[in-house]
């Protein structure tokens, strides 16, 4: 089960531990904006969000999106597996498939939209009534087919020579081509570090407050939003219940009430721009990186 809550926006694919992350880059580090804790809070130009499907951080110029990254992950699945059928390898012990997160920003400040609310509560909404998650066994890769896939050795076991860092390796140069030597993870750790600190800033903690004071009337207790989207209690089943649904619309109705929204998107984006202003010249760098590996990967594409 996957929660809402997307701190990172990071699009996780479900892949084998040795091809992780392989693609888009998502990395777990709490880098930080600055060494300085105790910097100010920066100035918050408030802004209204009337659509979270719609609205945009600073960052997300320095990130892929979406669409690009499936761009690129597709690209790179078609190298790897090219070149897995190359060295013998024709089974696929496993099955590229993206994450059920939502599009864009719509889940960094938790569920905001009532009818879902109503129908899906926490649980994130599926395409059609019918929908089921995949609970087909994957197949466990084989010794042989991990060695190829990593590299771990020079040829496989009928002598073909393997290249460096396998197969995951050689689809990974291809598509990083000609892009600069630059910290391609820095936006999305700065992304990370942009949002946790927002959850942090004393403006969003006194709405969180007063969200929270709204949800008690409402006979709901939780500290802050993002407690009652992780409440472990919704997890325990495919379908929601009737009261996560219940705790969900009435997360919607006190965030509105609050304004909580507004609030917190307009102090998030005050982190992110000063993490760019901070970071801006290897901002520049990681950018001119995603344009050139997209590059690359729309080219794989378009040769097949």
């Amino acid at each position: 089960m996957v929660a809402r809550g997307d701190t990172g926006r990071c699009i996780a694919l479900v892949l084998p531990a040795v091809l992780a992350a392989a693609v888009v880059g998502c990395s777990p580090q709490n880098a930080r904006q600055s060494d300085d804790d105790s910097q100010p809070e920066p100035p918050v130009e408030m802004m209204t969000v009337d659509s979270l499907e719609a609205f945009s951080l600073p960052l997300d110029t320095y990130r892929l999106s979406k669409q690009s990254a499936q761009v690129v992950s597709q690209a790179f699945e078609e190298l790897f597996v090219e070149c897995m059928q190359e060295l013998g390898f024709t089974e696929e012990p496993w099955r590229p498939s993206p994450a059920s997160d939502p599009e864009g920003n719509e889940g960094l400040y938790g569920v905001t939209d009532k009818e879902e609310a109503q129908r899906w509560g926490y649980h994130p909404p599926q395409e059609s009534e019918n929908s089921q998650p995949d609970s087909a066994p994957r197949q466990v890769p084989s010794a042989a087919w991990q060695t190829a896939a990593e590299g771990s050795a020079s040829q496989t076991a009928e002598g073909k020579r393997v290249p460096d860092g396998g197969c995951r390796g050689a689809a990974l140069r291809e598509l990083s081509e000609g892009t600069p030597n630059t910290d391609v993870e820095l936006a999305d750790r700065l992304a990370i570090d942009s949002y946790q600190r927002s959850k942090e800033d004393s403006r969003v903690l006194s709405t969180f407050s007063e969200w929270s004071e709204c949800m008690r009337q409402l006979g709901f207790e939780y500290p802050a939003p993002m407690d009652a989207n992780n409440d472990e209690t919704w997890w325990s089943s495919e379908a929601p219940s009737s009261r996560e649904i219940a705790t969900a619309v009435a997360d919607v109705e006190c965030k509105q009430q609050v304004g909580l929204i507004n609030i917190w998107a307009s102090v998030h984006t005050a982190y992110e721009k000063r993490a760019i202003e901070e970071n801006a010249e290897a901002l520049a760098s990681v950018q001119e990186y995603r344009r050139i590996e997209e590059a690359n990967a729309l080219a794989v594409l378009e040769r097949r």
